[in-house]
C-alpha cells in the first residue's frame, strides 16, 4: 500500500521564525510561502510548516505516506481498522486517517505523482543531490515516533500501514528499545524508554494521553562536520559532531529543537557502501 514518505507537517506558532530557520537549515529557499502554508522540497519530500490552530502545540503533527492507488488504500485502511477522519478540509490527493485509529498520530495517505526533479539529480536512494555546499540537507533519513506501546505500535505500523519492521533493538545502556521500519528510502523509527514504568497522574487515568507521537526527524547531509560548520555560522547552535549509534556515520544534534521537532544532522562516508 505505501512505497515511502510523501511530506511531513510541522505546526509552528511563529511560522515566519520557523520558515526562516528551516531555510538556513535546508539551505535552500521555500517553493511555497504563504500566510497559511510554507512548503519546501527536499528531494521528493514535501516539508509543510503551518501555522498553529487553537491549542496546539509547535512540532511534528503529521506524515503523509504515499501510495500508488489512493482509493485502493483507502478501502484496505478501512478494512484494517484505520478509519478516515472527514472533519477535516480533504486535499485532493490526500486522506487523513483518525488520529484515535492510530494511536494519536496525524497519518494522512497521498496519492504518489511523478516529481518535478529529474534523474539526474536525484539518485538511486531518493535523495536530491542538487543542493548547495556539502553542509546542505540532502534528504530526510528517519523519523522518530515516542512510544510507551510498542505492541500497539507495530499493530498500527506494520499490521495495518503494511511497513516492513527491519530491526527491533533494545539497548539498556541506550535505556531505549528501538523498532526500525523501512518506508521506501526513508525509515521510521520507533522509540520506547526502558526506564520502570510508573503509574500516571490521577488525570491521565480517565483521559489517558493517546500510546504514539511523532517527536523528530533525522536529516541527512553529504559531511556531518561541514554542516555543523555552515549551522554554527549562521547562528544555529548544535553539539559536537559524534560517532552515530550506526556504523560508518557522524552526527549532531541541535541544541533548540526546530518548532519543537528534535532534530539530528547526519552524514554516512560513502566508503563504507552504507550512503
Amino acid at each position: 500500500m505505501i512505497t515511502g514518505l510523501a511530506h511531513v507537517e510541522i505546526v509552528a506558532t511563529d511560522l515566519d521564525a520557523a520558515t526562516n530557520l528551516y531555510a538556513t537549515l535546508f539551505d535552500r529557499a521555500p517553493i511555497i510561502a504563504t500566510a497559511a502554508l510554507t512548503c519546501f522540497q527536499v528531494g521528493r519530500l514535501a516539508v509543510r510548516l503551518m501555522p498553529g490552530r487553537g491549542d496546539a502545540p509547535d512540532g511534528l503533527s503529521a506524515v503523509g505516506f504515499a501510495v500508488d492507488d489512493l482509493s485502493r488504500a483507502a478501502v484496505l485502511a478501512d478494512r484494517r481498522g484505520l478509519a478516515i477522519d472527514h472533519t477535516m478540509a480533504t486535499e485532493n490527493g490526500l486522506l487523513r486517517l483518525s488520529p484515535s485509529a492510530a494511536g494519536g498520530l496525524g497519518v494522512h495517505l497521498v496519492q504518489a505523482e511523478v516529481g518535478t526533479l529529474t534523474d539526474a539529480t536525484i539518485d538511486q536512494t531518493g535523495i536530491d543531490r542538487t543542493g548547495g555546499e556539502p553542509g546542505a540537507v540532502i534528504g530526510l533519513d528517519h523519523v522518530v515516533i515516542r512510544t510507551n506501546d510498542v505492541t500497539h505500535a507495530v499493530a498500527v505500523l506494520g499490521g495495518r500501514l503494511g511497513l516492513d519492521l527491519r530491526l527491533d533493538r533494545a539497548n539498556p545502556s541506550w535505556g531505549a528499545r528501538m523498532l526500525f521500519f523501512r518506508c521506501g528510502d526513508s525509515i521510521v523509527e520507533v522509540v520506547q524508554s526502558m526506564a520502570g514504568a510508573t503509574d500516571p497522574p490521577a488525570d491521565t487515568q480517565i483521559n489517558p494521553p493517546p500510546p504514539h507521537r511523532f517527536w523528530g526527524l533525522c536529516w541527512r547531509v553529504a559531511d556531518a562536520r561541514a554542516a555543523h560548520g555552515r549551522l554554527t555560522a549562521a547562528g544555529i547552535a548544535g553539539d559536537a559532531p559524534r560517532r552515530g549509534r550506526r556504523p560508518a556515520t557522524q552526527v549532531f544534534t541541535l541544541a533548540e529543537p526546530p518548532a519543537g521537532v528534535a532534530t539530528l544532522i547526519l552524514s554516512v562516508d560513502a566508503s563504507s557502501g552504507d550512503a
